[in-house]
């Protein structure tokens, strides 16, 4: 969707789940941006396009495909399946390989964005 491409048909839990998350991401970014322009679709078609990312999406599709087979079959977790979909949750996971597309792509290394510390004016108690 933010790369300007068509989305593939809805096939499950999953992907249902995927395409409101990107609708709802499209909305925040349209708003953000002033509307999803060409610079911004250039970018992630640019993405889209590393075969880096493109595994990255395949493995993930692929483990929650098995995932769904594994939950339908009522096989008690924790599966090697479910450690890996659980791995790829973390914020740690997500940085290392944002920092592998990005030297791919060649972007400037910046600042993670994503912190853990709590909001201003909030204690941690």
């Amino acid at each position: 969707m933010l790369a300007g491409k068509g989305t593939k048909r809805v096939a499950g839990r999953a992907d249902a789940e995927d395409h409101n998350t990107g609708v709802d991401l499209l909305r925040s970014f349209g708003s953000f941006l002033g509307g999803p322009g060409r610079d911004t679709r250039r970018f992630f078609a640019r993405a889209l396009a590393e075969p880096g990312f493109a595994a990255l999406l395949d493995e993930q599709a692929e483990l929650e495909r098995r995932n769904d087979v594994e939950r339908a079959k009522r096989l008690p977790p924790p599966s090697e399946t479910f450690r890996l979909l659980s791995k790829r949750r973390e914020l740690a996971f997500a940085r290392e390989r944002a920092t592998a597309i990005a030297d791919v792509m060649g972007l400037p290394p910046e600042r993670p964005v994503l912190t853990n510390r709590p909001a201003r004016g909030r204690r941690v108690q």
